[in-house]
């Protein structure tokens, strides 16, 4: 098996060929896919066409060459091609190619040293062969597969076209040559065998309206198979006679692996994808799709491969035929007994466009190969396909035109027969075009049986729309609303119809609107009359947002606060209601303003600037008190004055929003400044005394003039008596 491995690598670093294995483009997009369809996409399962679906067989080879030219003439319509290709299939792989052979593979490969047009060459080789796939929908969301395969995976990238050139004229041409080689970059190369178990699982996440959203994920089992590698970074050399030696610029020249043993690995697919269903395609017997939209990881994962020569390379030289040869000419170090191999992983995405309700369709697939320089690990390539495919239930035609990473072009076609066979390739037409040069990179060829059961068609309330596609699968329907009535008969189906007893337009969910404003009558305030929906259906007619309904001035603009009246100064009274609209007021005095603050507007107010109560029209209630005399030069209340101001304690008691003002004088006997004092002291003999009587000193004001406010004539006795005095002034508000 090492020997084969090594051989198998060897023709891929001599061929640099590229055989695709099962991404046929057109397998893939057809909405009879089935399970195929989760080769690209897990998600693509949920919402199958099929309830059940069986690959019976399918397999898929060819090649695709950045370096060789294949001749049409001696390869594609040669039956000698085929039957060398049987007589030295076991020297090709154990690299003993018999003299013989080498001027035959020349003239199928048609190479010479024109074809090394550029320095670096890469190229993929791999194939699958599906038995037993199987796939079942256990409902319209949720669909499950699972099968086994068999998969090979070579690949090559970053090989100098000097090495490319040495193999060919050494191993091929039996010619020695001199070449030089310096190669900064990274070489690397890899092969891999093995059995393949996959479970997928797919489900709708979404199914709203006209859209849809899936998702998907397939676990894969890896087991039974063989690898190799061998990976080369900064390194150059001399390819000439028997000196022939690769050797590192700096550090080590890389690594190396064989094994035929591969423990067991896993593997594993993501992926999502939308469609837009639009009504005029519900029912379509095709695809119900317009617009269907994915992208994916494929072949995310790695395996183990055990009982391994996995050594470190260093310089040697000679250039070895396989890699248990590299490993003995350029290994170094202890012989390791294990190694990891990544699998060949992909970013897809794909786009497929239903032509209007027609049988045609328009799919556009990039692939974006990961991963083209790690070592240990097989790796696919980049491209971009884009396929016309016309789809019927028994027939299917596609031409998928391609375009790869090394500049290469080619078309092919694909047919279905029924559900059950298909057939492509995707370079047959560029291969068999009878027009221009006999030079072809590309052959390929692709095969699959199916055996599928379409999905049920139960219908529980015979209306003669599939329960699956029925909106409304209790209630008979029309095919029109997707099964579901319309009980009113206004063109919306009772599903989306608001007021489904009652016609009405589209514009309101199917309820009636008799005034024709947008707003169904149901939730319009002023259902007879236009109106806006800002105010429910009702009119404005003077415009200031206030409905008319509510507006207690139609036909003046106003505020909302004034009940869309007029309010000239803003003081939140409407005009009409307002005894003083040009002054701000409050609203309890109807909008007129109070200055003294005794809830007596000033309009009505005779004492505007002192709070008195509306009784006395605005004015300030002073209850009479006489005045307290005083003996000369004394402050001390007579015992005949007690009586009075036991009066002035009553009023202030019963009226405690009242206060009271003392204040003191004398007549002219002594200095000012004394009669100053002297009057502060009858002022302050009047207070002590009303606060002795449990009046609040806080509603107690005292004042003091001295001589200067007489009331009598201060030269005769009686004059002055009358000067020497407390006077006692009481408001009540």
């Amino acid at each position: 098996m090492k020997k084969r491995l090594s051989g198998l690598l060897f023709m891929l670093c001599v061929f640099s060929f590229i055989a695709k294995a099962q991404e046929f483009s057109p397998f893939i997009s057809s909405p009879y896919s089935g399970v195929t369809a989760g080769k690209l996409n897990p998600a693509s399962l949920a919402g199958s066409k099929y309830k059940f679906d069986v690959t019976l067989f399918g397999a898929s080879s060819g090649v695709h060459n950045d370096l060789l030219i294949l001749s049409r003439k001696k390869v594609i319509f040669s039956a000698k091609f085929y039957s060398d290709l049987l007589d030295y299939r076991s020297e090709f792989l154990d690299l003993d190619i018999p003299a013989t052979a080498r001027n035959d593979i020349k003239g199928y490969l048609g190479y010479n040293s024109a074809t090394l047009n550029k320095d670096l060459h890469g190229g993929y080789f791999g194939g699958q062969l599906d038995i037993l796939n199987l796939m079942y929908s256990v409902n319209d969301r949720f669909a499950l597969a699972a099968g086994y395969s068999k998969r090979w995976q070579a690949s090559v990238n970053g090989m100098p076209k000097e090495i490319a050139s040495e193999f060919f004229n050494r191993y091929i041409s039996g010619l020695e040559v001199f070449q030089n080689v310096q190669q900064p970059e990274v070489t690397t190369a890899a092969v891999a065998i093995y059995d393949q178990i996959f479970v997928s699982a797919a489900y709708t996440l979404l199914n709203q309206g006209n859209h849809l959203l899936k998702a998907g994920v397939t676990g894969k089992l890896l087991f039974n198979g063989a690898s190799a590698f061998a990976f080369a970074e900064n390194y150059q050399g001399t390819l000439m006679g028997s000196n022939r030696e690769l050797r590192p610029v700096s550090g080590q020249l890389g690594e190396a692996g064989i094994s035929g043993d591969i423990k067991l690995g896993f593997g594993a697919d993501v992926g999502v994808e939308y469609e837009y269903r639009p009504d005029e395609l519900i029912g379509n017997k095709v695809a119900e799709y317009r617009i269907k939209a994915g992208v994916s990881v494929i072949d995310l994962g790695r395996f183990s491969s055990k009982n391994a020569n996995y050594r470190a390379l260093n310089n040697g030289s000679g250039i070895p035929t396989g890699i248990e040869s590299l490993l003995n000419r350029y290994g170094t170090g202890p012989q390791k007994g294990e190694y990891r191999m990544g699998l060949p992983t992909v970013v897809a995405a794909s786009l497929d466009y239903h032509i209007a309700t027609t049988p045609f369709f328009v799919n556009f697939t990039p692939y974006i190969a990961l991963g083209q320089s790690s070592a240990a690990k097989t790796y696919k390539f980049h491209s971009y396909n884009l396929i016309p495919h016309a789809e019927w239930k028994n027939l299917g035609v596609s031409v998928p035109l391609q375009y790869d990473q090394y500049g290469k072009f080619t078309a092919g076609i694909g047919l279905r027969a029924w559900q059950y066979v298909w057939i492509g390739s995707n370079t047959i037409i560029k291969n068999l075009w009878p027009f221009g040069d006999n030079k072809n990179y590309s052959a390929d060829f692709h095969v699959m049986v199916k055996v599928p059961l379409m999905a049920g068609d139960n219908d529980r309330d015979k209306d003669g729309v599939p329960d699956k596609k029925d909106r409304c699968p209790e209630v008979p329907g029309l095919k029109k609303y997707q099964g579901c009535p319309d009980t009113d008969g206004d063109g919306i189906p009772d599903d989306q119809d608001a007021c489904p007893n009652e016609a009405g337009p589209a514009s309101t969910n199917g309820c009636p609107d008799r005034d024709g404003d947008g707003l169904p009558d149901k939730e319009d305030r002023c259902p007879d009359q236009t109106g806006t929906k800002e105010l429910q259906g009702c009119p404005d007619v003077d415009g200031d947002g206030v409905a008319d309904l509510d507006d207690e001035c139609p036909d003046q603009a106003g505020l909302k606060a004034t009940k869309g009246c007029p309010d000239r100064d803003g003081d939140g009274v409407a005009d009409k209601d307002d005894r003083c609209p040009d002054q701000p007021g409050s609203t309890e005095l109807k909008g007129c303003p109070d200055r003294d603050g005794d809830g007596v507007a000033d309009l009505d107010d005779e004492c505007p600037d002192e709070a008195g109560p509306a009784s006395n029209k605005g004015c300030p209630l002073s209850p009479k008190i006489q005045n307290v005399e005083f003996d000369v030069d004394k402050y001390n209340i007579k015992s005949q004055y007690h009586a009075e101001l036991d009066k002035a304690v009553d009023l202030l008691t019963k009226n405690p929003n009242a206060n009271v003002t003392v204040v003191g004088h004398t007549d002219i006997t002594y200095t000012h400044a004394y009669n100053m004092q002297l009057s502060k002291r009858r002022a302050e003999a009047v207070k002590n005394y009303l606060v002795q009587k449990n009046v609040d000193v806080k509603r107690i004001t005292t004042e003091y003039y001295g001589p200067d406010k007489p009331i009598a004539d201060n030269q005769t006795v009686d004059g002055r008596s009358r000067n020497r005095r407390s006077e006692i002034t009481i408001v009540i508000k």
